[in-house]
């Protein structure tokens, strides 16, 4: 699944203790969103490894 949030500037993203940038991001890296007090832009990015091919996580 794809989502889209806009991001606030800047927003911090960060994977394995470190600031990354946004586009640093790969496909079926799962993330932990935080947003603005709004609810209307992701004002924060925890990432986590990307999730090896053989899960399904389409059920």
């Amino acid at each position: 699944m794809t989502v889209s949030f806009p991001l606030t500037t800047p927003a911090r993203v960060r994977h394995a203790g470190r600031d990354v940038a946004p586009t640093d991001l790969k496909e079926r890296m799962p993330v932990r969103l935080t947003f603005t007090p709004d609810r209307r832009a992701v004002s924060g990015v925890l990432t986590a490894d990307p999730l090896p091919v053989e899960v399904n996580d389409d059920d």
